[in-house]
């Protein structure tokens, strides 16, 4: 039996918003450490700051993609109302780029799925064994056509 990591795989958002959400994060923490610097015993405040800090972490950390069948995958946002179950004979293209993947819908619909190597490996070795994916797999190393 797989465990529920090896089911798993790891995302983050486009580049852009990746970058505010772990900056405002990592801001989050500072402001914790200066807080505690400022004072020479343990200060509520910044407890309360790193608790935050740490909320953040984990609720960033949330962003997965499950296996639901071998045909269909459930990507899990930070948000529960935006979750999609996107099965695989509604992909037309998949533009695979030099940090992650991007998805194209039949409906014009495009998602940019940021993943490390490892993660990006398993999600497509898991794609090319479902039978019923039509979709157009292409490589591309110019960050420029990824995001188009």
């Amino acid at each position: 039996m797989k465990s529920v990591k090896e089911k798993q795989i790891r995302w983050q958002p486009e580049l852009a918003t990746s970058i505010i959400y772990w900056s405002l994060t990592l801001g989050i923490f500072f402001v914790s450490l200066i807080f505690t610097l400022e004072k020479t015993h343990i200060y509520w405040l910044s407890l309360v700051l790193f608790c935050l800090f740490a909320f953040f972490v984990w609720l960033g950390a949330q962003r997965t993609i499950r296996w639901l069948a071998a045909d269909s995958f459930l990507i899990n946002p930070i948000l529960k109302r935006n979750r999609k179950i996107i099965h695989a004979s509604q992909l037309e293209q998949i533009l695979v780029g030099p940090h992650g993947i991007s998805l194209a819908f039949c409906r014009g619909e495009k998602l940019v799925l940021l993943m490390t190597k490892k993660n990006k490996v398993r999600f497509l070795a898991k794609l090319r064994q479902n039978p019923q994916l039509k979709a157009k797999i292409t490589s591309s190393s110019s960050i420029e056509h990824f995001f188009e």
